[in-house]
């Protein structure tokens, strides 16, 4: 899996991969796979999580082990920002 990624001080970009899977939302071929991405931003003891995942294979326990390396766990997220949303 991939590891968590920092892309400036308190700014993270977590990602499950995805490769099992044939379909993306059931419609799109994925022959590659997917990844799928979300941000984590820490500041003044607060952290928010930019995106959501979907529980697609094994992309929950790839995200808790991406915040874990930050000391984190998904009750220390505050608060979520939602760039888009599929109502599938």
């Amino acid at each position: 899996g991939m590891k968590t990624q920092k892309i400036v001080d308190g700014i993270f970009a977590v990602h499950a991969d995805i490769k099992k899977s044939r379909y993306f939302e059931g419609l799109w071929e994925i022959p590659c796979g997917v990844t799928l991405n979300s941000y984590i931003i820490q500041s003044d003891g607060v952290c928010a999580m930019i995106d959501l995942l979907r529980e697609w294979e094994d992309s929950v326990a790839q995200y808790k082990t991406q915040l874990t390396s930050l000391n984190l766990t998904f009750q220390n997220i505050d608060y979520l920002i939602l760039n888009h949303l599929v109502l599938d």
